[in-house]
C-alpha cells in the first residue's frame, strides 16, 4: 500500500490553485484521498447545481411512487413500501451501524424469522418492522454497533420498549396484565 504524504500541497483541477492539503475534502475512492477540487469549489460547484440534483432527485421519486418501483434499484414492489427488502434493510443498517457492511446479516436474520420475537405477529421491514437493540444504546453504549445486540421487533413493541433491557419490558408486559387483567 501506498504512503499518502499529507503534508504535500495539491493543485485544484477546476481553480487551478495550489493549496494545502486541509483544503480538500477527504474522498476514499482516490489514491491519495482528497477530492480533486478544493473546498471553495466543491461549495461553487454544489451552490450552482443544487436545482439540477433537486429535481432530478424528485423526477425520479415521483416515477417510481407512480410506477410502484423501489426508489434505488427500480424492481418492482408489492404492497405500500418504497423499497425493495434488499434496500429496506440496508438502510437499516446504514441508520443502525452508520454502514451498509451489517446488511447481509440483517437480511438472513429476518429471512430465519420473520415474526416479532415478543408478540409473534408477522413483520414486514418498512412497513410494520423496525430493528430493536436488545440492550438499549441509552445504557450500553458499547454495544452500539454490535450486530448481536440487535433484533427486529415490530414497531408497536419497539416504541413501548424504549430504552428497557429486554428483561425489563416483559417483566413491565407482566405487571400491566397483573394489573388489568387479562
Amino acid at each position: 500500500m501506498r504512503k499518502i504524504d499529507w503534508t504535500k500541497p495539491q493543485r485544484c483541477n477546476h481553480c487551478r490553485k495550489t493549496k494545502e492539503p486541509s483544503e480538500f475534502y477527504l474522498l476514499l475512492k482516490t489514491s491519495d484521498r482528497r477530492n480533486r477540487r478544493c473546498i471553495d469549489c466543491m461549495r461553487k460547484w454544489n451552490r450552482k447545481n443544487r436545482h439540477w440534483y433537486a429535481n432530478y432527485s424528485k423526477h425520479k421519486r415521483d416515477e417510481c411512487r407512480r410506477l410502484h418501483l423501489c426508489l434505488e434499484c427500480r424492481t418492482p414492489l408489492s404492497g405500500t413500501a418504497t423499497q425493495c427488502i434488499k434496500h429496506l434493510i440496508a438502510n437499516a443498517a446504514s441508520n443502525t451501524f452508520k454502514s451498509r457492511s451489517h446488511a447481509a446479516e440483517l437480511l438472513k436474520m429476518y429471512t430465519r424469522s420473520p415474526r416479532c420475537p415478543y408478540t409473534g405477529d408477522s413483520i414486514t421491514p418498512g412497513i410494520n418492522a423496525e430493528l430493536d437493540h436488545i440492550l438499549p444504546q441509552s445504557r450500553f453504549r458499547h454495544l452500539i454497533t454490535d450486530i448481536n445486540n440487535v433484533e427486529w421487533v415490530s414497531t408497536a413493541v419497539n416504541r413501548a420498549k424504549r430504552d428497557l433491557t429486554k428483561d425489563e419490558f416483559i417483566e413491565l408486559c407482566r405487571s400491566v396484565v397483573r394489573h388489568c387483567g387479562s
